[in-house]
């Protein structure tokens, strides 16, 4: 049987093989299962799908699927009852690699439907596959600020210190740092610490070094960050730390030192501080009720020249406290640590230089094997805005390779030929933007947009879904037990992840998310909860 074919375009392409429910599904996560129906009132809400229910079809498929219910009553009632669909609005044509002389068309995406059954109407509900690995990564990326907050971590059960300081224990200190200035003793480079619980076990006991000793001096740190909050400059900076006496101005890498010294160092405070403020709460013994507003603000960034602004556009999600107006979190949707080119090679380049986690292979019931590109889902970079990721990488090959061949050219007399080791470079380079290109738009077919001509720079954005159920998963192991009120406008992206981050609450009825349908309703709602 000739495989089926139509015609997109001035192209004539075939189709990849359906996949199953089964075969696609993403594990469900250690805190959340994102992909389970919505619907509090429904009864598959917080529950997967069920693989073992036979499916029906063929002659006479109603008449024996009445007849297996009364052996499986999920037949009847629908529970753990999910269909698969694609998902249209991603569709995407390859032509690369395996692809190249014989197109495929494919969705990158996948929804499920609800069929869950109640007296006489189905759900119906569907949603959009996600991976809960990639939430877990962007709810640990949030929860310790980007790594700022990760501090010491004990190598045997994984527990960190900043956030469980009362189970850790002094243990004397480590190495020594040379007289010198005003000083007349050498000071200890390093402390030891002992994670109690785990006392004797491999990794349990861990040296800290002494983070940037010399820039605690409190009166320097106040003036920083009076200035920073007032958008003072790093020549503004640099003048304010200037030397009294000589005048002379520190470097602009100390300045940059001491202000991620002092967000750390302020970040660690206020964890520490919501953290008594917890306790204090919750050893009160009373009800609480917290009312909590959320909103969205949309940050353009631009890290072009002055010349060639393109802007990129963060959004951050912020809540605050209805009643004092304090602002528990605000969150950006991009991930400094990512280094596009080094995440690239890690994810997507194999140890011995060939191509890896761009596709999978599958089993056909017949015992047919087929392989189709990986989901948005099911690939490392999923987490991302993958089309600016790999642009990204892409961009900082071509930044290496003109650097290069400019300093080469700046000799006039070209008296210094190019060295057979930075040729073997440049042609490295190129053919990592041809590969770039090739996975980009003829295998992925990532929509080209103005950011794909982007300078290159450390840090990616991160797919706002992701960081919205990050930041109120967050928010809600910050707050005390009790009730929550939720205030906001209303948006898909709520609807998606709220009824899972706070699934439990809901359950126990202690749960209410109160959705603006206009921006000028805002403030209406937020007067109404108050004087709730």
């Amino acid at each position: 049987m000739s495989e089926r074919k139509r015609k997109k375009g001035s192209l004539v392409v075939k189709f990849i093989p359906q996949l199953s429910l089964e075969v696609v599904y993403p594990p469900a996560g250690s805190k959340i299962n994102l992909n389970t129906c919505a619907d509090p009132d429904c009864g598959n809400y917080g529950v997967g799908p069920d693989f073992s229910i036979p499916v029906f079809k063929g002659p006479n498929a109603a008449q024996r699927k009445l007849v297996a219910s009364t052996k499986i009553p999920a037949l009847v009632s629908g529970a753990g009852n999910y269909t698969l669909s694609a998902d249209d609005r991603n569709q995407r044509v390859s032509q690369a690699f395996e692809y190249k002389d014989d197109p495929a068309q494919w969705d990158d995406g996948r929804q499920l439907i609800c069929h869950h059954k109640k007296r006489n109407r189905t759900c119906e509900i569907s949603f959009n596959l996600l991976s809960n690995s990639h939430f877990e990564e962007e709810f640990d990326r949030l929860e310790t600020q980007s790594g700022k907050l990760e501090g010491p971590v004990c190598g045997n059960c994984g527990t960190r210190y900043l956030e469980h300081p009362e189970e850790f224990i002094f243990n004397g200190t480590h190495g020594k740092i040379p007289v010198g200035g005003n000083r007349r003793k050498p000071k200890p480079a390093a402390f030891r610490i002992i994670h109690q619980p785990c006392k004797g076990k491999p990794g349990a006991r861990l040296s800290v070094s002494l983070d940037h000793q010399n820039q605690k001096n409190q009166h320097d740190n106040v003036r920083l960050l009076r200035a920073l909050v007032n958008d003072a400059s790093i020549v503004g900076l640099r003048r304010l730390l200037a030397d009294p006496d000589t005048g002379k101005l520190c470097g602009v890498s100390r300045v940059y030192n001491r202000i991620f010294w002092l967000e750390k160092t302020l970040l660690a405070f206020e964890r520490a501080k919501l953290r008594e403020w917890k306790a204090k709460q919750e050893a009160a013994g009373e009800f609480r009720h917290m009312r909590v507003a959320h909103d969205d603000i949309m940050i353009n960034v631009n890290w072009e020249s002055r010349e060639d602004k393109r802007l990129t556009g963060l959004q951050c999600s912020v809540s605050a406290d209805i009643r004092s107006g304090y602002v528990f979190r605000m969150d950006a949707n991009f991930d400094p640590r990512v280094d596009p080119v080094q995440f690239f090679e890690e994810n997507y380049m194999s140890e011995d230089g060939e191509l890896k986690n761009l596709r999978k292979e599958y089993v056909q019931k017949s015992g047919k094997t087929f392989t189709a590109p990986l989901l948005h889902f099911q690939r490392p970079s999923g987490r991302f805005d993958e089309a600016a990721l790999f642009a990204s990488a892409e961009s900082q090959w071509r930044v290496f390779s003109s650097r290069v061949l400019k300093s080469f050219e700046a000799d006039p007399n070209n008296i210094t030929p190019i060295p057979d080791g930075v040729q073997e470079k440049l042609r490295h380079s190129l053919e990592r933007r041809q590969l770039l290109d090739e996975i980009r738009n003829g295998y992925f077919c990532f929509q080209e947009t103005n950011r794909d001509f982007r300078g290159s720079f450390n840090g990616i954005m991160v797919k706002r879904t992701y960081t919205k159920a990050a930041h109120l998963a967050c928010l809600r192991d910050m707050l005390p037990s009790g009730k929550i009120t939720l205030v906001g406008e209303q948006e898909a992206t709520m609807t998606r992840v709220v009824p899972h981050v706070f699934r439990d609450m809901i359950n126990e009825d202690l749960f209410v998310s109160v959705r603006c349908p206009r921006s000028d309703g805002v403030m209406e709602c937020l007067l109404d909860v108050h004087h709730r």
